[in-house]
């Protein structure tokens, strides 16, 4: 399952991989909440000129800017450090605090220390998330894997149900499966319910009513 979700992402579009960040990277650090999407049209599912991307302003009215890139592997040695460029060129860029630089490709490592470099010459903080960063993102957060869901062809949950749980379990509902989720891990599990003392799970594949109980 994790090698359909590398294929699904070396394959997205520009538009899907821009909306995608945009959704999920609050679940790797929860300072990329609520972002300005600068780079995506209004009324049509497509990307539009400008740089960056999307933009995070801050109370003190520094700026996280945000670089999306779908690139192969071997073109990210003059994409990424141009990206960089870009933000550095920008009207705002001198209120620039980070650089946020995701690709749907893996990083090498001189790519990692040329971005590094451009930023600290800049002096900017540098966020860099290849491919396998954003998988992790994904597999780890019941929240993100809710976002990430609708982006791909194939089921997102079935990749492991373990997860699921232990998002429950960290968020203070201590809770025990039953044997039915644990044989319909294939199932999405989109809607929850949180009650005083109990909380049900429904499947929207065919509805099918999953009880969780609390110890």
């Amino acid at each position: 399952m994790r090698k359909q979700l590398y294929d699904e992402l070396m394959s997205i579009s520009d538009d899907e991989f821009h909306r995608l960040c945009d959704d999920i990277l609050v679940h790797h650090n929860p300072e990329y909440a609520n972002l300005d999407s600068r780079g995506m049209h209004l009324f049509k599912n497509k990307p539009v000129r400008g740089t960056p991307d999307s933009i995070k302003l801050l109370p003190d009215s520094s700026i996280y800017a945000f670089q999306y890139t779908t690139s192969n592997e071997d073109s990210l040695k003059d994409k990424l450090p141009e990206d960089v460029e870009k933000v550095y060129k920008w009207e705002f860029g001198k209120d620039v605090r980070r650089v946020i630089l995701c690709c749907n490709s893996r990083l090498k490592d001189d790519v990692i220390r040329e971005c590094k470099n451009k930023c600290s010459e800049y002096g900017w903080e540098l966020d860099l998330l290849g491919i396998d960063s954003l998988i992790a993102i994904i597999i780890n957060s019941y929240d993100a894997k809710v976002k990430a869901d609708k982006y791909f062809k194939f089921d997102v949950f079935s990749i492991n149900l373990e997860f699921d749980l232990e998002y429950y379990t960290n968020n203070e509902y201590p809770l025990l499966a039953t044997s039915e989720i644990k044989e319909n891990n294939h199932k999405k599990l989109l809607k929850f319910d949180i009650f005083a003392l109990e909380l049900k799970a429904v499947s929207i594949s065919d509805g099918t009513e999953l009880d969780f109980t609390t110890k």
